[in-house]
């Protein structure tokens, strides 16, 4: 008698009462966590984060960090409540919680800083720390064009910086040689006696010698070789309004040049001007 073959399958009709109590029991235990396809009201929460709406599931979502904040404000909520819980917190980063609420992970983008990212978790109570924070490396593409940026920022602070120190040097040389009474006083049709303080390039070589003396004479005008005239009077503008004169600028080369602080005076026979800024001019001082 030839050997008959035994299918390992079972008869059709096992296989579907089988079928239908794998379901039964797979529906069941849905059923029991709330996570079916036709879920309930109850099994999600909404919170509003200024303005902005976020529904989450309250299993196993939120119950993963029972002491978290929103899980606590979750349970405390109407479970038929339909306006959202309002949260005050960054809506930008909200959904980084959200993560780390799912997968105890947190990945940002290098637009993002880690320490708002903790600051923003410890707000609402989540055990954050910094080692659970993956931050996405710089692109080769645009390590090149940050770097960029930030040769330009901070050229532009060394150019602002060069600027306001010739600026304060010719401050500098202009108290000087009104303490030492070098005031010159002259007359015009237009403009009446005016008081003038001059101060050129050796003023401010000298000046920047007695700053530090290891400057020697071509210290100041390499430092401030690219700077325009017009930026330094710029720079003195405001300062020299507040103290009652205006500054005029005459020939300009390399950074360094001739500059003209000038009072305006109401009543030049008496020696007094209008707030007497300069004071008296120096006595053997020609009047023109």
């Amino acid at each position: 008698v030839g050997a008959r073959s035994i299918s390992s399958a079972p008869p059709p009709h096992t296989a579907i009462l089988l079928a239908r109590a794998a379901n039964a029991l797979r529906v069941s235990s849905f059923e029991k966590l709330g996570h079916v396809a036709g879920m309930s009201k109850a099994d999600t929460v909404k919170f509003n984060v200024s303005g902005h709406i976020f529904e989450v599931l309250r299993e196993p979502t939120l119950s993963l960090h029972p002491d978290s904040l929103l899980n606590q404000l979750a349970q405390e909520a109407d479970a038929d409540a339909t306006d959202p819980i309002f949260v005050e917190a960054n809506p930008d980063l909200f959904p980084l919680m959200l993560d780390f609420h799912r997968h105890r992970k947190i990945r940002i983008s290098l637009a993002v800083s880690k320490d708002a990212v903790l600051r923003e978790a410890a707000v609402l109570n989540l055990p954050v720390e910094a080692d659970d924070i993956v931050q996405d490396p710089c692109p080769v593409s645009l390590l090149g064009s940050c770097l960029g940026k930030v040769a330009d920022e901070i050229d532009k602070s060394m150019r602002s910086n060069r600027i306001a120190l010739v600026a304060d040097i010719y401050k500098a040389c202009l108290v000087r040689k009104v303490a030492a009474r070098n005031v010159q006083v002259f007359y015009d049709h237009f403009c009446g006696y005016t008081k003038c303080v001059s101060v050129d390039a050796s003023d401010v070589a000298e000046e920047a010698k007695r700053i530090h003396s290891s400057c020697d004479s071509d210290f100041v005008p390499k430092l401030a070789s690219t700077i325009k005239g017009s930026e330094v009077e710029s720079a003195l503008e405001d300062w020299s309004r507040q103290h009652g004169f205006d500054v005029d600028v005459g020939s300009w080369e390399h950074g360094l040049g001739h500059l003209r602080f000038v009072e305006f005076l109401s009543h030049p026979a008496e020696g007094k001007g209008k707030g007497e800024v300069f004071g008296k001019q120096g006595k053997g001082k020609n009047k023109t």
